[in-house]
């Protein structure tokens, strides 16, 4: 299964970001506004490592002026997926054990940061959840969390 997710601030079409990447096919699709943070979620069907979407993500934000981050906005010592690739891990608590494959790309434009998470999970490899989501330059990703979370 894999999973994505966009957010922004800029120019709004129909209520939502241009910037939001929804490709065609997503199904469960999903649209939060907490505050400036805005974000969407679906499910998509494209086998590992998901190269389709990959490439769209990039040529659509790099069209809208994003550039590519290489380090987490959220963990300035951890180098985003466009520079290290996916990570695989195990699910603890699982039974069986289920992998978990993750791809966590960042973009920056005008102070503001976008994130797209990917993940796929178990044995089906071609089922992504997908996750996107733009912070705005005031407040930093980790500040709208924990604002939506009220902690």
């Amino acid at each position: 299964m894999l999973s994505a997710s966009c957010g922004d601030v800029s120019t709004e079409v129909s209520g939502k970001t241009e910037d939001l990447l929804i490709p065609s096919g997503a199904r469960d699709v999903e649209y939060i506004r907490t505050g400036s943070l805005e974000s969407a979620s679906y499910r998509l069907t494209e086998a590992y490592p998901a190269p389709e979407l990959l490439g769209k993500a990039a040529e659509h934000f790099e069209a809208r002026g994003w550039k590519t981050r290489q380090w987490l906005s959220t963990e300035p010592a951890i180098p985003t997926s466009q520079v290290r690739g996916w990570v695989s891990f195990t699910r603890p608590g699982t039974s069986p054990p289920r992998l978990v494959r993750q791809w966590s790309g960042e973009w920056e434009k005008n102070g503001s940061f976008l994130r797209l998470h990917l993940q796929y999970e178990g044995l089906v490899e071609d089922e992504i959840r997908a996750g996107i989501e733009i912070a705005p330059p005031e407040k930093s990703l980790l500040a709208e969390i924990r604002e939506f979370l009220k902690l």
